[in-house]
C-alpha cells in the first residue's frame, strides 16, 4: 500500500470522471458534487491516489460537520456526562474503485479519515464521529472498526472521538 497516498481533492488535478466503485450514487457524488461542496465549505473530500498516477482517483472519502446531536438518541454509554446536545463530525462518504476493493484500501482510507476527524476535533471540538451507512453491509464494515449503531437508527453509526488513538 505504500505506493498510494491520500490527498485533498483538487478539482484541477484529480480526474473523477472515470472513478467507478460500483455504486452509481457514490460515483455521481464524487464526479458532480464533491467539488461544489468543497467550494461552498460544506465538506472536504480526500482522495486515494498512486505515486505513478497521482491524477487518478482510486478511492475517496468526505468529512463534514454534523448538526448538533441530541444525546438522547445515542447509545447510553456514549451520552454519560454530556449535555443534551453535542457537536459532531460526519464521515459523509467513503468509496474504493472496483479494481481495488477487498484489498484493504477501504480500511486505509477509514484510518486516514479517523485521524483527520480526531485532529479536527482537537482544534475545534466535537464529541463523536458519525457515519450514515448506505446498507447493512456498510454498517457491518464500520461496526468492525468500533462504530456503534444508534438504538433507533441501525444504519447511523457513531464513535466517540476519544476512542480514536
Amino acid at each position: 500500500m505504500n505506493e498510494f497516498f491520500v490527498a485533498p481533492l483538487n478539482k484541477t488535478l484529480h480526474q473523477t470522471e472515470e472513478f467507478d466503485c460500483g455504486t452509481p450514487a457514490l460515483n455521481h457524488w464524487l464526479r458532480h458534487i464533491a467539488g461544489q461542496h468543497q467550494d461552498k465549505g460544506i465538506s472536504r473530500s480526500f482522495v486515494l491516489a498512486s505515486d505513478r498516477r497521482p491524477d487518478v482517483v482510486s478511492g475517496y472519502y468526505a468529512l463534514a460537520i454534523r448538526q448538533l446531536v441530541a444525546t438522547s438518541s445515542l447509545p447510553a454509554d456514549f451520552s454519560r456526562r454530556l449535555p443534551r446536545e453535542v457537536p459532531a463530525l460526519t464521515l459523509a462518504r467513503l468509496a474504493i474503485c472496483q479494481s481495488l476493493q477487498g484489498r484493504g484500501y477501504g480500511e486505509f482510507l477509514l484510518y486516514d479519515a479517523l485521524w483527520r476527524a480526531k485532529a479536527a476535533s482537537a482544534q475545534v471540538g466535537g464529541s463523536l464521529l458519525f457515519v450514515d451507512a448506505k446498507d447493512a453491509d456498510g454498517a457491518r464494515f464500520y461496526a468492525q472498526y468500533g462504530f456503534r449503531p444508534l438504538p433507533d437508527s441501525p444504519l447511523t453509526l457513531a464513535m466517540p472521538l476519544s476512542q480514536i488513538g
